[in-house]
């Protein structure tokens, strides 16, 4: 459509691709360490979750190597960790969400953990 730009989900931080040949890294100013299959990984349940897959703009990995997701007209950091369980943990912020959805109390949270 030229009216509406196309959903890209964003991942941010630094991610290594290993290969045996050509090692390489690629980095944005955050310069946060994590490996890229495990944000694949996540990228892939989002995807499978139809809730989530229209809320989550972007997946940040923090300077803990706890991978995070933007909650699109969500201030709180989504904190979900690994890639163990992401999709109980998707599963279970997207209840969280549709019970908070006309509730004050989601916009003021700051932080909601899913570890």
């Amino acid at each position: 459509s030229n009216e509406y730009p196309p959903y890209v989900l964003i991942a941010s931080g630094r991610f290594s691709l290993d290969s045996l040949r050509h090692p390489h890294v690629l980095c944005d100013t955050l310069d946060n360490e994590r490996n890229l299959i495990d944000a694949l990984y996540i990228y892939k349940a989002i995807k499978n979750n139809d809730f989530m897959s229209n809320c989550v703009g972007q997946i940040y990995c923090d300077n803990r190597n706890d991978f995070e997701l933007v909650i699109m007209d969500v201030d709180a950091r989504v904190i979900v960790g690994d890639t163990c369980n992401i999709d109980d943990k998707l599963k279970r912020m997207e209840i969280f969400m549709k019970q908070k959805t006309y509730n004050s109390e989601l916009l003021r949270m700051k932080k909601i953990n899913l570890k």
